[in-house]
């Protein structure tokens, strides 16, 4: 999608896909009030190049065509595309070349993508998360993704702070007051070796090994 010069009050923005389908233009201002609807079909192979002819907004919604193709949106509107069917979207470097499998694709050797950063207590708030849905959390320095029931760091661990799990090679930068490997609810903390059980402590303090009580801790 790329816009051509304006001429006559006009902008022509060619709209490409790279399968046939059909397509919806969607204008929206920074408070999510939709300015301008737009259906039209594209089509596939060698001509699905559609121009668009959208009437210059005199609400500040400016055009500038430059020689590399790039245009700028000022006045906080938001131009959102929404493509209906078998569209791909391509962000970045080589905008032709997609796989065939991706619905949304991005490509740089010089940036990343910064995710919506959110505090422990922030993310735990989220009304009715979406499982998949990923957040990076400024306590932990994770990003964290939810699984359906619960937020666990992709850091590792699971739902509490500071989500990190502690490493078969060892942990630094813990604490005695705080730190600790057990449980935090009346549950028996287990041992095993082999998959087998070798030693348990039940919530009371009392240390069994294969079952049979050894002692009280």
């Amino acid at each position: 999608m790329y816009p051509n010069p304006e001429e006559n009050g006009y902008t022509t923005l060619n709209f490409k896909t790279q399968y046939a389908g059909n397509a919806q233009l969607h204008l929206l201002n920074a408070m999510g009030q939709q300015l301008f609807q737009k259906s039209i079909t594209v089509n596939a192979g060698t001509s699905n190049i559609v121009p668009l002819e959208l009437k210059t907004l005199s609400k500040g919604l400016l055009y500038h065509f430059m020689k590399n193709r790039l245009f700028f949106i000022t006045a906080s509107f938001l131009l959102l595309f929404a493509v209906v069917g078998n569209a791909q979207i391509k962000i970045g470097n080589n905008p032709t070349t997609i796989g065939a499998s991706s619905l949304l694709e991005l490509e740089s050797t010089t940036k990343g993508i910064v995710f919506p950063r959110l505090t422990g207590a922030q993310m735990i708030a989220i009304p009715s998360p979406v499982a998949g849905m990923q957040i990076y959390n400024t306590d932990s320095s994770c990003v964290c993704q939810y699984n359906g029931t619960a937020w666990r760091s992709l850091c590792g661990g699971n739902t509490g702070s500071p989500y990190l799990d502690w490493h078969i090679l060892g942990n630094s930068g813990t604490s005695a007051a705080t730190n600790f490997i057990g449980t935090i609810d009346a549950i028996d903390f287990v041992t095993r070796t082999g998959n087998t059980e070798r030693m348990r402590v039940m919530p009371r303090g009392v240390l069994y090994r294969s079952s049979k009580p050894f002692c009280k801790v």
